[in-house]
């Protein structure tokens, strides 16, 4: 069943940093300057009489949110320590893998026997959620990046830093996609090229919940908390009944944002860091209100 899959290969190259290619399709960032037309202009207006340009500088608040963290990704990431925090997490990573090696149907059926009625609920969401996703959560906490600039900022630096940790997971198991193990799977998605362990989805999805999650409670908004977690895993969830992920790589995404969002609420040395925490907890105590 093919549901408009030219779409994919533009939404799934957002999903492993190609953050500028995001920055155009972000349905919850602000759209740049004189964006705001409906159809292509083709001629451009020309006013008679003396014209000259208008002086204009591009303003903060208008650059995308993933575009104005990028600085800081690389210092967060080094920061965190991935291969520390890797190897306090090798056991449990260990278990998880060996618990869905062991049964591999059932660690597929999601995939083999309940995708049909998942994707003739879900099946429009599972397709725009191969992509970038943060837009789901944006739109759960009614969020834009004029009003909340600094919630935003701070849900594209959490996406961006799982994301790249969760790849330097994939490539220690170099574990098989459930289309190499199960060849009459047939996703219904293409299988990206990258290993399957742990689902990076599902890492992404449950940093940020956690993330969120947390300041939500400091913020004295705790009504989004079981929101926030069942969006996370849904989202993950969704990956496995595309064809694309055993349950086995969702629990170890999960394991590894949970880990992840606690590090990066805690990271005492980067006050780029503590001030976008900050200034994000202060708009989200005056969320919807």
């Amino acid at each position: 069943m093919a549901l408009f899959p030219s779409a994919h290969g533009n939404s799934h190259g957002n999903s492993h940093g190609n953050s500028h290619g995001n920055s155009h399709g972000n349905s919850a960032a602000a759209g740049g300057p004189a964006s705001g037309l409906a159809l292509p202009v083709m001629v451009t207006l020309i006013p008679p009489g003396d014209v000259r340009p208008v002086e204009a500088r591009f303003a903060d608040i208008e650059v995308n949110p993933d575009l104005w963290v990028l600085p800081l990704v690389s210092r967060v990431v080094t920061a965190l320590d991935p291969d520390q925090l890797l190897a306090e997490l090798h056991d449990d990573l260990d278990g998880i893998l060996h618990k869905g090696n062991a049964d591999v149907a059932q660690d597929l059926e999601r995939a083999l026997l309940k995708r049909e009625d998942a994707v003739s609920l879900w099946g429009g969401e599972i397709i725009d959620q191969s992509g970038n996703f943060q837009h789901y959560f944006h739109a759960l906490l009614s969020l834009n990046s004029r009003s909340h600039p600094n919630l935003m900022r701070l849900m594209a630096l959490v996406y961006a830093v799982a994301g790249i940790v969760g790849m330097r997971v994939k490539l220690d198991y170099m574990r098989g996609r459930p289309a190499q193990v199960w060849p009459g799977l047939f996703p219904m998605l293409p299988t990206p090229a990258h290993p399957s362990f742990p689902s990076n989805h599902a890492t992404q999805a449950t940093t940020v919940a956690v993330t969120f999650s947390e300041l939500a409670k400091q913020a004295g908004r705790e009504e989004y908390v079981p929101f926030l977690t069942g969006l996370a895993h849904r989202i993950g969830e969704n990956r496995e009944y595309a064809g694309l992920h055993y349950a086995s790589d969702t629990e170890a995404g999960n394991c590894i944002g949970t880990a992840l969002a606690t590090r990066i609420l805690e990271l005492p040395d980067l006050p780029e860091l503590a001030t976008l925490r900050a200034d994000a907890l202060g708009e989200l105590c005056h969320l919807s209100k």
